[in-house]
C-alpha cells in the first residue's frame, strides 16, 4: 500500500511538475518521455482514475489539440507554454515586487532556492566550473522564473483544467 500511496501522491505532483521541468532545464524530449512513462505505469497498475494533464489541456481551447506524437509535442510545447504565460499572468506581473512584498511568495521562492541548491546542483553543473556566485544567480533565476510559471498556472487550480 505505501508504494501505491507514494505513487498516487507522485501522479497528483505530475501535473504540476511536467509544467515546471523545461525551466529545470529538462529537455521537452525527457518531458514527454517522463509523461508517457507515468501514463503507461497507471495502465499497467489499473489507477483508471488518474487524470493526467497535457500542456494543450492547460490552454482551454477546443481548436487545439493533444499531440499525437513525440514530434507534434516537442513542435508545440513551447508555444503551448507561452500561451499560458500570456492567457493567465496579470499583464503587469512583476515577480521581483511579488516576491519582496509578498510573505507567501517570499517563503515559496526561498523554498524553490533551497530545493535547487540541494537537488538539482550537481546534475546541472556537472562537468562546468561555475562560481558561487553564478550558481547563486542561476538558482534565484530559475526560482523566479518558477514563481511566475506559478503565478500564471494559479487560476488553473481553481478549475478542472489542473
Amino acid at each position: 500500500m505505501v508504494g501505491f500511496t507514494r505513487f498516487a501522491c507522485y501522479c497528483k505532483k505530475n501535473k504540476y511538475l511536467t509544467n515546471l521541468l523545461d525551466i529545470l532545464g529538462v529537455s521537452d524530449e525527457e518531458v514527454w518521455s517522463y509523461g508517457q512513462a507515468f501514463r503507461q505505469l497507471s495502465q499497467d497498475t489499473n489507477c483508471r482514475h488518474l487524470d493526467f494533464a497535457r500542456l494543450h489541456d492547460l490552454i482551454d481551447d477546443d481548436n487545439i489539440h493533444e499531440p499525437a506524437t513525440e514530434e507534434d509535442y516537442l513542435r508545440n510545447a513551447p508555444k503551448y507554454r507561452d500561451e499560458i504565460i500570456r492567457k493567465y499572468l496579470p499583464v503587469d506581473f512583476d515577480p521581483v515586487e511579488f516576491i519582496a512584498k509578498d510573505f507567501d511568495a517570499t517563503c515559496t521562492f526561498r523554498g524553490y532556492i533551497k530545493f535547487l541548491e540541494t537537488d538539482f546542483t550537481d546534475n546541472i553543473f556537472e562537468g562546468k566550473l561555475k562560481t558561487k556566485s553564478q550558481i547563486k544567480r542561476y538558482h534565484e533565476d530559475v526560482a523566479r522564473s518558477m514563481i511566475i510559471r506559478g503565478k500564471a498556472s494559479s487560476p488553473l487550480y481553481h478549475t478542472d483544467l489542473l
